[in-house]
C-alpha cells in the first residue's frame, strides 16, 4: 500500500535503512549522494560541521576515524506520511581521535533516535537526531561520571501483549503523556497512561512504571524549575510513536553532579513510546545531555 508521496511503507523505511548500513556501517560516502536531497539540512550536526549534505560526509567520515569498525544497527521503523523515524543501536572501537581525545581502543555501544522527512522523490530532507554524546564520553572516559546500572526491570505480564494501539490511539495517549506529565508534571496522569511495570530500557536506574518517568521529569524540574516543554514534531504508526520535544530552563539546582550555574539552557530530547492497551509499556529516551552540559559551562563546545 502507497503512502502519500507515492512510495510504501518499507520502501519509505528503506532509505535510512539505506544511509545507516552503506553509508555509516560500510564508509560508502557515494551513496550519501543517492540518499540525501540537493537542499538537506541536518538539524542536529555535530559541532564544527556544516548542516548540508557535505558537512553530513564529513560526519561520517569523523565518527569512521574515530571509531573503524562503526557498525549501526536498526531496531525499528516508524513511518506516517513523509516521516521516517530510525530507532538504531550502534557500536565501535576507538581506534582514533574522537573530539581531540587520542585512541583509547575501548569499546563503546550508543543509541540513537533519528526523526527525517523525506521527499516525493525517497530522498531524505530534513533530519533531526538524538544521541547521548555524553554518554559516549564517558564510556571513552573523557569526562568523568555515568549512571550506574539500576535493578532488572521486572517483566511485562500479560497485560503487556495487549493488541497493539492504533496509530491514532498511539498519538493520543501520547498527546495526554506530554501534556500531562511532561506538561505538568502530574503524577495522576502518569498512572493513567504508563503501565505499572512500564520499563526504560535506556535509563536502568529509573524504576519500573509511572514512577520511573515522573523521576525524570522531577530530576529536570528540580535542575530548571521554569522548564518549559515543547512539543516540535511526532510520528506514529501502529503500536509506536516517537516526540521530538525541546527543552528550555535556568540552570537553578544539582543537575547530574553540576551545581547550580544560573545558566540558560536548551537542548532537545526524543522520546519513542510502544503503547499497548491504551497505555505505554515501554520509553526509550535519547536526550541532549551533552548539549546541555556545554551550554552550562562543563564540557567544551
Amino acid at each position: 500500500m502507497s503512502g502519500p508521496l507515492g512510495l510504501s511503507r518499507d520502501e519509505l523505511a528503506a532509505v535510512p535503512r539505506r544511509m545507516s548500513r552503506e553509508v555509516i556501517t560500510q564508509g560508502r560516502l557515494d551513496v550519501a549522494d543517492d540518499v540525501l536531497d540537493a537542499d538537506f539540512v541536518d538539524h542536529n550536526a555535530l559541532p564544527g560541521t556544516s548542516p548540508g549534505a557535505e558537512g553530513f560526509k564529513e560526519t561520517v567520515q569523523l565518527l569512521r576515524t574515530a571509531f573503524p569498525d562503526l557498525t549501526v544497527t536498526p531496531q525499528r521503523y516508524i513511518v506516517e506520511d513523509d516521516m521516517v523515524v530510525e530507532h538504531a543501536e550502534s557500536s565501535g572501537t576507538h581506534g582514533g581521535p574522537f573530539f581531540g581525545a587520542p585512541a583509547t581502543h575501548v569499546p563503546v555501544a550508543i543509541s540513537a533516535l533519528v526523526m527525517m522527512r523525506l521527499t516525493p522523490e525517497g530522498k531524505i530532507a530534513e533530519r533531526w537526531g538524538v544521541f547521548n554524546l555524553l554518554e559516549m564520553m564517558q564510556q571513552l572516559g573523557i569526562v568523568p561520571g555515568g549512571s550506574p546500572p539500576g535493578p532488572a526491570a521486572t517483566p511485562l505480564g500479560s497485560e503487556g501483549d495487549e493488541a497493539p494501539a492504533s496509530a491514532a490511539e498511539s498519538r493520543a495517549v501520547f498527546a495526554r503523556y506530554m501534556d500531562g506529565v511532561w506538561g505538568q508534571a502530574d503524577a495522576s496522569v502518569a498512572v493513567e497512561v504508563i503501565h505499572p511495570q512500564a520499563t526504560t530500557p535506556y535509563n536502568p536506574q529509573l524504576p519500573v512504571g509511572p514512577a520511573g518517568t515522573m523521576a525524570w521529569v522531577g530530576l529536570l524540574r528540580s535542575a530548571f524549575p521554569d522548564l518549559n516543554v515543547t512539543l516540535e514534531s511526532v510520528v506514529a504508526e501502529e503500536g509506536f510513536v516517537c516526540g521530538r520535544m525541546l527543552l528550555q530552563g535556568t540552570h537553578e539546582g544539582p543537575f547530574l553532579g553540576v551545581p547550580p550555574s544560573g545558566r540558560p539552557a536548551t537542548f532537545e530530547q526524543m522520546a519513542l513510546a510502544k503503547v499497548t492497551g491504551g497505555r505505554i509499556v515501554t520509553t526509550w529516551f535519547e536526550t541532549d545531555l551533552a548539549g546541555a552540559m556545554q551550554q552550562l559551562g562543563v564540557m567544551p563546545g
